[in-house]
């Protein structure tokens, strides 16, 4: 019973994460239910802005301040259309999740906190993996494609798995790519990805570990997606936000 209480909230989170990545802040008025309006609300909730084919993070005091003032917009834009177009158990852990988001960058856009230092004194060299980083993502977009397809008519005890795997490949991908500046580099990603996930998520999926005899399997299934977003698999979802949508809608379904 715990372990499908724990699976119902692993959906309820993820569809929490659909309400949250890659939106922009333009003029965007009332929250709908759109993901269109999604798209145009929170491309700066987390840290890293994507634009076009680049991945940025703020590199200096005054960038981070003004990205601050963009990811508290964007926060509140999100949590306004998840009141308006959730309910229940998805609307009680979209809160959770944004609570954890305000409260890692609130700490690091506090200039007067160790993390706001720390941060900066890597910024740098993070910010010249764009490449590196954005693969990484794109990797994370195939694979779910891949895995909400093939979880169409499945039991649900059959999607955990392929969904805790790509977050632990994403996690790994990610924390690699950043090790070449340093451990506080690598420590800071794998932090700001474990508030992502949330201890829901982190605890669901705590099993599916990158070297786990199930994830690697999952990785062998999985050998031919490619990573270029020319390629002809790459069709049903093209964004971080829908590939989570899509994931969400899966594991929903029966």
């Amino acid at each position: 019973m715990f372990c499908v209480l724990k699976h119902l909230v692993l959906c309820g989170l993820l569809e929490g994460f659909v309400l949250g990545v890659l939106a922009s802040k333009q003029d965007i008025g009332q929250p709908d239910c759109s993901y269109d309006y999604l798209d145009r609300c929170g491309q700066d909730l987390f840290l890293w802005h994507t634009d076009a084919d680049n991945v940025r993070a703020p590199i200096t005091a005054t960038e981070l301040e003004e990205h601050c003032e963009r990811q508290d917009a964007a926060e509140t834009c999100v949590r306004a259309r998840a009141e308006n177009c959730t309910a229940g158990l998805v609307k009680g852990t979209i809160r959770f999740f944004l609570d954890a988001i305000r409260d890692e960058f609130e700490t690091r856009c506090d200039p007067t906190t160790a993390q706001h230092d720390a941060y900066l004194r890597i910024a740098p060299c993070l910010n010249k993996l764009s490449d590196k980083l954005r693969n990484c993502s794109i990797d994370f977009i195939l694979s779910t494609d891949r895995a909400a397809n093939d979880s169409i008519g499945k039991p649900l005890r059959e999607k955990i798995p392929p969904v805790c795997c790509n977050f632990a490949f994403y996690t790994e991908c990610m924390c690699t790519a950043v090790r070449t500046c340093g451990e506080d580099a690598e420590t800071f990603m794998r932090s700001i990805l474990t508030t992502i996930a949330g201890d829901f998520v982190n605890g669901a999926c705590g099993s599916y570990e990158p070297n786990s005899e199930v994830c690697k399997l999952h990785k062998r299934q999985n050998k031919n997606i490619a990573t270029s977003l020319e390629n002809s698999s790459y069709k049903d979802i093209h964004t971080f936000v829908s590939a989570l949508d899509k994931l969400a809608i899966s594991l929903s379904s029966r």
